[in-house]
């Protein structure tokens, strides 16, 4: 017995470190709605054939409710909001892991194509630390990543720790509620009237027209020297390509749009020429609905929250029906109407910002 005491210190001291660190999970860990849509996607029940996948301009914009509605469908919304394009294809992942995913709906944001994004970032764990222990993702999410990641954010969810009492009082309390275990939208810290729309991954926001004015903000991107995107988001958007072609998923990458009023200061007209020829390089479907006419979409910067393009809940739901539709068209192979959009952005921009 002797002879493997100092085995028995260092699994005890192991031992040791692990409920420390659980513990510290426990009280200082924030929940929010990323580990209830991984829940969610993966319940026995839930059979989906459509993942749309985003960040939070589409998390609050498209209503998978409406769009089965429309498109006859079984739908999840798993945008997360700041998901990179390297997120979306873990996400992507974890969403085929018990559902038989036929269409996947991507949507593309500007912000995170075009703008200055590096992997390694000290929170780029907040996808996979979410993802279930039984989850074959995560532990392939750590692999591919070896090279890039904190350790520290490996074993422990210390990018999401709060040392505020008040915090943790509420995390203890949480976690100790049975629906934090049974994996409801109720455990997110989300009240019943901020959640009551939000089945199946979408979160709403309520109507209120834009109050900020982040035109210095916006104008910080300079999208009129962007002309090309990043090696890291054409990687992983390639990995994400060859997945579906794998498995014989359809893929259809698409544009939310977004507050009519920022085109200018974005020089989207850069972006959209940009993206455009991207997706037509790869030889993958894809729509910039920015383009959509003002009679098939009505809409101005008071239906929008902020000038960054997050939708309120109106033009959300008006959004997600005409989305249906056209997803409908798309999947049955039917022709797209082109006619419903304007041949430029200028063109849309002069249109929709008529009066402004």
């Amino acid at each position: 017995m002797k002879k493997y005491g100092k085995y028995i210190r260092a699994l005890a001291f192991i031992l040791g470190l692990i409920l420390i660190i659980e513990a510290m999970d426990f009280a200082f860990g924030q929940v929010g709605e990323i580990r209830w849509k991984f829940i969610n996607v993966n319940k026995k029940d839930s059979n989906y054939d459509t993942v749309i996948l985003g960040d939070s301009h589409t998390k609050c914009s498209i209503d998978p409710n409406i769009i089965d509605e429309e498109a006859g469908l079984n739908s999840v919304n798993m945008a997360i909001n700041g998901a990179t394009v390297k997120d979306m294809y873990y996400i992507l992942l974890e969403s085929c892991r018990n559902n038989d995913i036929k269409n996947v709906v991507l949507d593309v944001d500007y912000l995170y194509w075009m703008s200055p994004q590096e992997e390694g970032t000290f929170n780029e764990c907040f996808v996979y630390n979410q993802l279930p222990a039984s989850s074959y993702v995560r532990y392939k999410y750590i692999l591919d990543n070896l090279n890039k990641l904190d350790i520290r954010n490996v074993i422990a969810h210390r990018t999401s720790y709060s040392f505020a009492i008040s915090t943790v009082k509420n995390n203890i309390s949480l976690k100790l509620n049975s629906d934090f275990w049974k994996g409801t939208i109720f455990a997110t810290n989300q009240t019943k009237e901020s959640s009551c729309n939000s089945g199946k991954g979408y979160m709403p926001v309520a109507d209120t027209c834009v109050t900020n004015d982040m035109e210095a903000e916006l104008c910080a991107y300079d999208f009129l020297s962007t002309t090309t995107i990043a090696d890291c988001r054409i990687n992983y958007f390639e990995k994400i390509e060859e997945y579906c072609d794998e498995n014989e998923i359809n893929l259809i990458c698409i544009t939310s749009p977004i507050t009519p009023t920022s085109y200018e200061c974005l020089c989207y007209e850069q972006v959209n020429e940009t993206m455009e020829a991207f997706f037509e390089n790869e030889n993958v479907t894809y729509y910039d609905f920015n383009l959509l006419k003002e009679d098939v979409l009505d809409r101005t910067k008071d239906d929008y929250v902020d000038n960054e393009g997050h939708m309120g809940i109106t033009l959300s739901k008006n959004y997600s029906t005409f989305l249906g539709e056209f997803l409908d068209t798309v999947i049955s192979e039917d022709d797209v109407d082109t006619s419903i959009f304007y041949e430029n952005i200028d063109e849309a921009s002069e249109d929709l910002n008529n009066g402004e």
